[in-house]
C-alpha cells in the first residue's frame, strides 16, 4: 500500500511532506513493514526522517541533503530554523527543545512514530 504523493504530516507545529510512504504486508499481517520518508525544506535545505523496519520496532534515521550535525538537522525539523554560531536556535528558542528531540531520536524513533 502506498500513500498519496502529496500527503503531509503535521506534528509539534511543524509540517513534513511525506516523500515516500509504504506499508509492506509480507509475513505477519499485524506487523507490516514500514518504508517512510518525510522531509521539510527550509532556506533551500532539505532535512528529514526515514522510518523503516516492522511496525512494532521502527527505526528512524535523520538526514539532510547537505552536511549538517544531528543538532542542526533536529533544529530544522523541530524548530523550523537553523542553529546560530553559538549552537542555539536562531529563533530564540531554547536548546532544551533540541535536546528533547535528540532524546526522542535516541529511543530509535519509537516515541516519534
Amino acid at each position: 500500500m502506498e500513500l498519496d504523493k502529496d500527503t503531509q504530516y503535521d506534528a509539534y507545529g511543524q509540517r513534513l511532506v511525506i516523500r515516500r510512504g509504504r506499508l509492506i504486508f509480507a509475513g505477519n499481517l499485524t506487523q507490516p513493514g514500514l518504508d517512510v520518508e518525510a522531509v521539510r525544506e527550509i532556506d533551500g535545505k532539505v532535512v528529514g526522517v526515514r522510518v523503516e523496519g516492522r511496525a512494532n520496532a521502527p527505526e528512524a534515521v535523520l538526514f539532510s541533503d547537505s552536511a549538517m550535525s544531528l543538532e542542526e538537522i533536529i533544529s530544522y525539523l523541530v524548530l523550523g530554523c537553523p542553529l546560530d554560531t553559538s549552537g542555539k536556535p536562531e529563533s530564540g528558542q531554547t536548546l532544551s527543545a533540541v535536546a528533547a528531540a535528540i532524546k526522542i531520536g535516541a529511543t530509535g524513533g519509537q516515541s516519534l512514530v
